[in-house]
């Protein structure tokens, strides 16, 4: 069972490498079934031990695996203001070296922003299922008909800001 390592060495060097054969084992499925794979795109927080340890271990692994693709990463970086623990600074500082080593795009997301954009959001809408639908939005439809529908609706959409 995957719980959150407090140090990236647990996620990286421990509990996550016991983990690591069957992650990939997922992984290797999911890029067998697609028809091109262009790349993968990782998203995690580099101040918990799971995110920068855990993270940045399948990440060279995925490296090893597919050299030929493109990794970029989404990764939320600790800030002392919303910080739970004494470690996460040392936790995204070792793991740096990772992420220059083995993702071609690096999109660093500051936490505290982040939480601001998240807390401002919700006290707008009072529901957390209308925050879900900006960071996760609904598939597009694949059929011309659809899309037509779809980008005519794109449009009527107001941002919260």
């Amino acid at each position: 069972m995957l719980s959150s390592y407090p140090t990236r060495a647990k996620g990286h060097y421990t509990e996550g490498a016991e983990l690591i054969e069957e992650i990939l084992d997922v992984v290797r499925k999911e890029a067998e079934g697609c028809d091109l794979l262009q790349g993968f795109q990782v998203c995690h927080s580099l101040g918990g031990g799971t995110g920068s340890g855990l993270g940045t271990l399948l990440m060279s692994k995925i490296r090893e695996e597919f050299p030929d693709r493109m990794m970029c990463t989404f990764s939320v970086v600790p800030s002392p203001k919303v910080s739970d623990t004494v470690v996460e600074p040392y936790n995204a500082t070792l793991s740096v070296h990772q992420l220059v080593e083995n993702a071609d795009e690096v999109m660093c997301i500051d936490n505290e922003a982040l939480y601001d954009i998240c807390f401002r959001y919700i006290l707008q809408t009072k529901t957390i299922a209308s925050l879900l639908t900006v960071f996760c939005p609904p598939p597009r439809p694949t059929h011309k008909k659809d899309l037509e529908t779809a980008d005519s609706e794109l449009w009527r959409f107001k941002p919260p800001c």
